[in-house]
């Protein structure tokens, strides 16, 4: 019941040890028979945020249209930040009240701070329907643009916004309100966490996040639907027909 790493550097001790009785002493290195140990697959914690805790986050940026776009932008759709930062203002049509995801920001690749690049995957290629306070948000912030065109980034013009500022002041608002430390991230997290307690399935929440399949949606989220079977039994005793007797 030894630790993994405990286990590793033991055998590393070993192996250099018969390592050198066979160079100076030709005594074979026995510890090559033992095969490394495989550290065992940890699962990740999955951190997230209520809507209640988002309201006392965004209220942070209300005098900053910039970062209350980009943050709620976040929260409502569950992108990830790259592919937030790629957006180009002509991915946006507010009056069908849709999000284009057909890109994404990757850092310091090939001598450059950005490289415009594809999504993770296939499945993150998609159109993500807004709701209506989205919408409006959306439509405050084109409106406060000057000289923008639907070639431009939507957050930040002719480059996209960095993620070390982005990550500075999502970490000032954190401190400033008093929320419990979380990552930029995270809001795609939330926003599954979200869709699940509004009774979405996990066919739609797969959709939304953009997952290759649903058995990663539900290998990441499975502990946040809250359909227990106590549950699902009360709903089909409401629904059943009662039997004659």
């Amino acid at each position: 019941n030894l630790s993994y790493n405990y286990k590793s550097k033991i055998r590393t001790y070993l192996f250099s040890f018969y390592k050198h009785l066979y160079k100076y002493y030709d005594i074979p290195n026995i510890v090559e028979k033992v095969d490394a140990f495989v550290k065992p697959k940890e699962k990740k914690a999955i951190n997230f945020i209520t809507k209640k805790q988002f309201n006392k986050y965004i209220k942070h940026f209300e005098s900053d249209i910039v970062y209350y776009t980009l943050f709620s932008l976040l929260y409502y759709t569950g992108c990830r930040i790259g592919e937030a930062t790629a957006l180009k203002v002509s991915d946006l049509n507010l009056k069908e009240k849709t999000l284009n995801i057909s890109k994404s920001i990757a850092r310091k690749v090939l001598n450059s701070d950005y490289l415009v690049t594809t999504p993770k995957n296939v499945s993150s290629f998609r159109v993500i329907k807004l709701d209506n306070n989205l919408v409006e948000i959306l439509d405050k912030y084109l409106k406060s643009l000057e000289h923008y065109n639907g070639i431009d980034f939507l957050f930040g013009k002719d480059k996209p916004l960095s993620t070390s500022t982005i990550g500075r002041r999502h970490r000032d608002a954190i401190q400033t309100v008093g929320l419990k430390p979380f990552r930029v991230h995270d809001f795609r997290h939330s926003h599954a966490s979200l869709l699940i307690d509004l009774d979405a399935n996990v066919l739609l929440v797969a959709q939304r996040l953009g997952h290759s399949n649903i058995e990663m949606t539900l290998n990441t989220y499975s502990h946040l639907f809250p359909k227990t079977e106590d549950e699902i039994i009360d709903k089909l005793n409401n629904c059943s027909e009662s039997v004659p007797r």
